[in-house]
């Protein structure tokens, strides 16, 4: 008698357990891949990187990429970064606003830097260039 009395609240704490993760509802994202993403410096590397194409009921909402960037120069540099994004011919379709960084020797960015495009182009997005270059 008691070992049934033990099994049924074990079995209901274990149907809990399982339908726990089943409570977020939201726009599916899908293409989240590090290998879309390249990087133009010689003065940084990506220490992080996401590339992602949000979809909404099968209609392209934006492209997006979240990084990271760690100084590789050996000194404090002051950097304009623009993040740029092509389709699968290599053809720019579009280049965000440049972002000043300033980075301390050998530092690496704790805050994800995000560039988003969402425009007339945005479902022919295939992968991203973030181009760093020292400001004079």
């Amino acid at each position: 008698m008691i070992k049934k009395g033990c099994i049924i609240p074990i079995l209901l704490m274990f149907l809990l357990v399982f339908l726990s993760g089943c409570q977020e509802q939201k726009s599916t994202e899908v293409n989240e891949n590090f290998e879309n993403i390249e990087l133009e410096s010689d003065l940084v590397k990506l220490a992080y990187g996401n590339f992602s194409i949000i979809k909404d009921k099968n209609v392209v909402m934006r492209a997006e990429v979240e990084y990271l960037l760690k100084n590789i120069a050996g000194r404090d540099i002051r950097l304009k970064v623009t993040v740029e994004f092509y389709d699968k011919e290599d053809n720019l379709l579009f280049r965000s606003p440049y972002k000043e960084i300033d980075l301390p020797a050998d530092y690496e960015e704790k805050l994800v830097n995000t560039a988003t495009y969402d425009g007339d182009f945005v479902s022919e997005v295939d992968h991203v260039k973030i181009v760093a270059e020292e400001m004079t």
